[in-house]
């Protein structure tokens, strides 16, 4: 269990800073923190697009719940370069939306957000989550270690997890993924491609 939360946890660092290399077209061969003080760089301009992301979830994560479950909670944030919105479900599922970049302290909210939770369900309930990046570009490398200590408390709480993001980043993903044999993670390129493998 532990191996495999480790392996998650690169998956992510490795997505985010992928897609966020592609976006501010820094060279694959620069480190992460170059690549991140490349995207801080950009004009306000840039930052201000980003930060354009309140409205409610995207297409990808609406999965029509409202007739049998109740939302329990329900968090959002945004700073001038990304945005999360989630939303938490009777009977343990979350639906998360990601978008622009997520910065040391948009991170640890949402984690935050997250263990407050995942804590007020019963300790019986497996949690399942879905998961839409499809409009994030990465994160700061400084934020790693509290997304990690999230995966590392409450990891053996999700049975289920899917994540719906770009193409090229989804398919090396879900491949790694596949090779480890963990079960019960995919990534998505396709939304009702990930809708029908999540409500299987």
């Amino acid at each position: 269990m532990a191996r495999q939360r480790k392996l998650l946890t690169l998956l992510g660092l490795v997505a985010g800073n992928a897609l966020l290399r592609q976006t501010v077209f820094v060279p694959a061969s620069r480190p992460a923190a170059v690549s991140a003080a490349a995207m801080l760089s950009r004009s306000p301009a840039f930052a201000d697009e980003i930060g354009n992301a309140a409205e409610p979830l995207g297409e990808a994560s609406r999965i029509n719940l409202e007739e049998t479950c109740k939302v329990v909670k329900q968090q959002y944030f945004k700073d001038n370069w990304g945005s999360y919105n989630m939303t938490f479900w009777e009977g343990g599922r979350c639906d998360l939306e990601l978008k622009g970049f997520g910065t040391t302290e948009l991170v640890k909210r949402m984690c935050d957000d997250a263990d407050e939770a995942v804590a007020e369900y019963g300790r019986d309930v497996a949690c399942v989550a879905f998961t839409d990046m499809q409009r994030a570009i990465g994160s700061s490398p400084l934020a790693i270690s509290r997304a990690t200590r999230f995966l590392r408390e409450t990891g053996p709480r999700w049975k289920r997890a899917c994540i719906v993001a770009p193409g090229p980043i989804a398919a090396i993903c879900d491949f790694a993924l596949k090779i480890a044999r963990i079960q019960g993670v995919r990534f998505f390129s396709d939304a009702d491609t990930a809708k029908t493998w999540f409500l299987s």
